[in-house]
């Protein structure tokens, strides 16, 4: 789907030669050569077009992807869907810290009033994606670690951390994220589930968000402090 855009560029082609050629019947100017020098390009366009999918990248992407699962609802458990409904009922705003591959699907559901830190186009500079690393890969605390200074220096408001310590499958990395802010004073604790936590910011910017929060609970009849956060 993400490559459907290119088809922009045959249909320039294309326009651009049936203009030449509409111009070659009033005006002497234009040669049959150049008439043809348009058209070819557009011919060529067009070949790719079946090109691709039959001796390109189509075959390899199409192993992925079949019209019947594009016809069934999505599965949130992939998505952390509870975490990412909380955000988008709670109406919280700001600057997001994110997962790489939850990005799409907290730019559907959120965006714009939350801003995800990273969105899965890779469209980020190399630091961004060093520090993005160094956060997910820190599953065993190091203390040369902090993820507080890295959230301060890109300002986030919001962190978003998955999956807790639990054993790995066998032969299978596992990070997990929930957890990096479980002790850090100046983030408050405003969700959690079985694989997804969600901290706020303290500070003045995130009063607005605290009192969302508040509301939020207050709403579900479900007790929360706004100095400590969710018990």
């Amino acid at each position: 789907v993400r490559f459907l855009w290119l088809g922009f560029f045959p249909l320039l082609f294309l326009a651009s030669a049936i203009r030449t050629t509409r111009a070659s019947r009033v005006s002497t100017g234009t040669t049959g050569s150049q008439a043809l020098g348009r058209w070819a390009p557009a011919a060529l366009a067009c070949m790719l077009v079946p090109g691709f999918f039959w001796l390109g990248d189509g075959p390899m992407l199409s192993k992925g992807v079949s019209l019947a699962s594009y016809r069934e609802v999505y599965d949130p458990g992939k998505y952390h869907g509870h975490a990412v409904a909380f955000l988008r009922d709670a109406g919280l705003e700001g600057n997001l810290y994110n997962s790489y591959f939850m990005g799409g699907f907290l730019g559907y559901a959120v965006a714009p009033r939350l801003r995800s830190f990273i969105d899965g186009s890779l469209h980020i500079s190399p630091q961004v994606m060093e520090d993005y690393l160094a956060l997910q890969l820190n599953a065993d605390g190091s203390e040369d670690f902090d993820a507080t200074d890295l959230l301060d220096r890109y300002a986030a408001d919001v962190y978003v951390g998955i999956g807790f310590p639990t054993p790995p499958l066998t032969h299978r990395p596992w990070r997990h994220t929930a957890l990096h802010l479980d002790d850090a004073p100046d983030w408050i604790p405003v969700f959690r589930s079985m694989q997804s936590a969600v901290y706020l910011r303290r500070n003045q910017r995130n009063q607005e968000n605290l009192k969302r929060v508040e509301r939020y609970y207050a709403d579900a009849e479900l007790p929360f402090d706004p100095g400590r956060g969710l018990d």
